[in-house]
């Protein structure tokens, strides 16, 4: 099934206003053709506002849209051509697979019919008579979508990671421009949720379609995403490839809400040494500011007996068994941490309550601002 070239997507300066509350404030980012791109944020954070204003669902109160060279802010949205699969599915429970699958095509058809065409392909809507070229354009979106044979079968006779397929063909079938994704996996239990981001990836990958993806998970975000764009209270918070923002968060709500948890205020600094108690002295590989942040992320640090750089010391509160990992809490001089170990790494010998000491390597020693 062959889609159009890729578009760019270009957002300068979006503003979205709802009475009194902006929504969207200044938020500025391209998109490069092709590319699966993510907006995570938490619940308000302006991500779906973002992503209804590119459908054209929500028009901006001021800001530019560019789909490749054509500003696309103020047209219609069934001149954007764009797919858009939502959290629910909209899927009509009394349409066959098929039917819910080629009622874009239907639509757009009949949007670009004459007046007796327009008779026309009512009628053929009303009797699910397809004409050939679109029967073959539904055949190739299901077998894309790895659904073929379950032509005939309701909305209610599937899984919901089926369910979610058939939403996924009824985007793609149109050949749109852009994908896009609103919280598209929020129904779906967690280990179907895994099985599914993998789907959508592959896909994407296989179309080729310019991608725009909101969510509030930030594993789905790094898991699938070319780049993610990271929103809070209405404004960019972050920007880059997952590695980029989980390597190296810009600031301490980044490494906050990307699940750092370890991120401790520096007490004193010198040179390229950050006191962060009486007696805990960290080496880090970069200089520290006033009003920096210092983050030690939980699978990095290790427990150890012997005298090393980066000595913490603190008691050992308790430990919990999570299948492939082994999470330990322990109470040190400037706060708890959290320390994350593989399940088949050898346990350390310690008791709950017990005083342990752990170090981490200065490569691994973040600084962010607060």
């Amino acid at each position: 099934m062959e889609h159009q070239k890729p578009v760019s997507i270009k957002i300068e300066s979006l503003v979205k206003e709802f009475g009194s509350t902006r929504a969207v404030d200044q938020v500025s980012f391209q998109i490069d053709p092709g590319e699966f791109f993510s907006l995570l944020g938490s619940s308000g954070c302006g991500k779906t506002t973002t992503l209804r204003c590119i459908a054209g669902l929500e028009l901006p109160t001021s800001g530019s849209i560019f789909f490749s060279e054509t500003d696309v802010a103020q047209v219609k949205p069934h001149l954007r051509d764009c797919g858009m699969v939502f959290q629910n599915y909209a899927l009509f429970p009394h349409m066959t697979v098929a039917d819910n699958v080629a009622y874009g095509l239907m639509a757009r058809r009949y949007r670009q019919a004459s007046p007796l065409g327009k008779v026309s392909y009512l009628f053929k809507a009303v009797f699910s008579l397809l004409p050939a070229d679109d029967q073959k354009l539904v055949s190739e979106v299901l077998e894309m979508v790895e659904l073929t044979g379950y032509d005939d079968r309701k909305p209610q006779q599937l899984s919901g990671g089926q369910q979610q397929r058939v939403a996924l063909a009824r985007a793609l079938v149109t050949k749109p421009k852009v994908l896009l994704f609103d919280e598209p996996l929020g129904a779906l239990d967690a280990k179907l949720r895994i099985k599914m981001r993998e789907e959508i990836r592959r896909i994407q990958k296989r179309s080729g379609i310019t991608t725009v993806y909101v969510t509030h998970d930030q594993e789905e975000a790094l898991a699938v995403s070319d780049r993610i764009a990271v929103m809070n209270k209405g404004k960019l918070a972050g920007l880059g490839t997952p590695n980029e923002l989980y390597g190296k968060p810009s600031s301490r709500f980044l490494a906050d809400f990307l699940g750092m948890k370890n991120i401790f205020d520096v007490a004193d600094a010198d040179g390229n040494r950050a006191l962060l108690s009486d007696r805990t002295v960290l080496t880090t590989p970069v200089e520290v500011g006033t009003g920096s942040s210092v983050v030690l992320r939980p699978d990095s640090l290790q427990f150890t007996q012997l005298e090393a750089e980066n000595l913490i010391q603190g008691t050992l509160i308790h430990r919990l068994f999570m299948g492939t990992r082994v999470e330990y809490l322990v109470d040190t001089g400037f706060g708890q941490l959290r320390i994350q170990r593989p399940r088949i790494e050898e346990p350390p010998n310690f008791n709950e309550g017990e005083t342990v000491r752990l170090t981490i390597e200065p490569s691994e020693i973040l600084v962010v601002s607060s």
